[in-house]
């Protein structure tokens, strides 16, 4: 009776364990339990990593021909580290929208070359990741300050800089020493002389300014050593004298007013370094360094950041290192014109072919102490484009312009 029970038992017990689902595969799970209990979590990340050959995801906004140059140190990247990488470029003129979108549908890339003013409203809403948090050593040291503030937010960096690409005042060095101005206007006897110049030039253009942004203007009043953010009264009273002498310029007509001031008929013209850079010797280019060190916001820099949706971080980390690498920002100046980001360049040019137009010690002494200055998002900025754009086109009167600037309530940067 009791063997009978007996066979009673076993049959229930394999009905029990053949109701379970064949697709359990139990020495497999027991495989990798045993693997577990042997292997560190820092193999086990490591042995995953060297067996993915899932690419890292680079997305930019540049030129063709600057994608292009970009293009190949990525390659050069893959071949030298073995990691995959793909680049992907988007329009300029809708690259802040694009990305943002990316960023809250939780679909961006693992690095993104951006703006750095982009980079604090990205950080405060937790799209990107603390610097610290993915590399094993910051070299912030080697980084001119003026730009780490720029992407420095609740006591983290959140991006690492790449190059600028600041605006300069550009002149006609000849002809101003032909009426005795010696390079260009650095007093405000100066700045008053060049009006009175330009009084005798019977209708002929002074200067060319771009009109739908804030840079030139905030050049030109820092090239007179103004702070367009908190103007003065003798810098507004040359612009409102100025502006009818000012060749205002769109988009639509940049190569037409670029070939006026190659010709001749203005004495001045701002735009970026890069530009200016390619054009005919002979002209004099003016940094205003001063108002660059006290308000970096205006230095038009772009900065590398790692999306915090990336699961590939410590390749991002190792592809941004290479790009900011002291040989790679070299060669990056030498084919774009755009300034690198590391001071050890300034300071130990590699070759003697790099010509700065400006002090190096300027820009770094930003950030060497308490720094209070304001630094603008990319918002802000769009809202001081508007008011320069109405103040070069006289919507906004002088007057007006400073008010928007200087009240409390009403101005752009709140």
């Amino acid at each position: 009776m009791k063997r009978k029970n007996y066979w009673i038992l076993f049959a229930i017990l394999l009905l029990s364990l053949t109701s379970l689902s064949p697709s359990i595969d139990f020495t497999q799970r027991n495989s990798k339990n045993n693997n577990n209990n042997t292997t560190s979590p820092e193999s086990f990340e490591l042995q995953n990593k060297e067996s993915s050959n899932e690419p890292i995801t680079i997305s930019v906004q540049l030129s063709i021909d600057d994608f292009n140059k970009l293009d190949i140190m990525n390659k050069r990247f893959v071949k030298e580290t073995g990691i995959q990488a793909q680049l992907t470029n988007i329009s300029e003129n809708n690259a802040y929208d694009e990305v943002s979108q990316s960023l809250a549908i939780r679909e961006s890339p693992d690095v993104l070359l951006m703006e750095s003013e982009w980079v604090k409203t990205f950080a405060a809403k937790g799209y990107l990741l603390p610097v610290e948090s993915y590399r094993k050593s910051t070299p912030d040291s080697n980084v001119l300050r003026s730009l780490l503030a720029l992407v420095e937010w609740n006591g983290y960096q959140w991006a690492t800089p790449f190059d600028m690409d600041p605006y300069v005042l550009v002149w006609q060095s000849k002809m101003l020493m032909d009426k005795g101005i010696r390079l260009s206007p650095s007093t405000n006897e100066e700045w008053i002389k060049l009006l009175d110049i330009q009084m005798q030039r019977k209708g002929k253009p002074l200067l060319g300014i771009e009109s739908e942004q804030p840079y030139a203007l905030a050049a030109l009043i820092g090239g007179m050593g103004g702070d367009i953010l908190q103007p003065e009264d003798q810098s507004l009273a040359w612009i409102e004298m100025a502006l009818p002498y000012m060749y205002r310029v769109s988009t639509n007509d940049k190569q037409q007013a670029l070939q006026s001031f190659m010709d001749g008929e203005m004495l001045m013209y701002l735009a970026p370094y890069s530009a200016s850079k390619t054009w005919n010797d002979g002209l004099g280019i003016d940094f205003p360094e001063h108002f660059y060190a006290k308000s970096p916001s205006f230095l038009r820099s772009r900065s590398f950041g790692v999306s915090s949706q990336s699961s590939l971080t410590e390749q991002a980390s190792e592809w941004i290192a290479f790009m900011t690498a002291y040989s790679i920002q070299q060669e990056w100046f030498s084919e774009t014109n755009r300034l690198p980001s590391l001071s050890a360049i300034y300071e130990n040019p590699i070759t003697d072919s790099f010509d700065i137009p400006f002090r190096v010690d300027v820009l770094r002494e930003l950030n060497s102490g308490e720094n209070n200055s304001k630094q603008l998002t990319n918002n802000e900025l769009k809202e001081l484009a508007i008011h320069v754009n109405q103040l070069l086109t006289g919507v906004l009167k002088v007057s007006q312009f400073k008010e928007e600037m200087l009240d409390e309530k009403s101005k752009v940067i709140k």
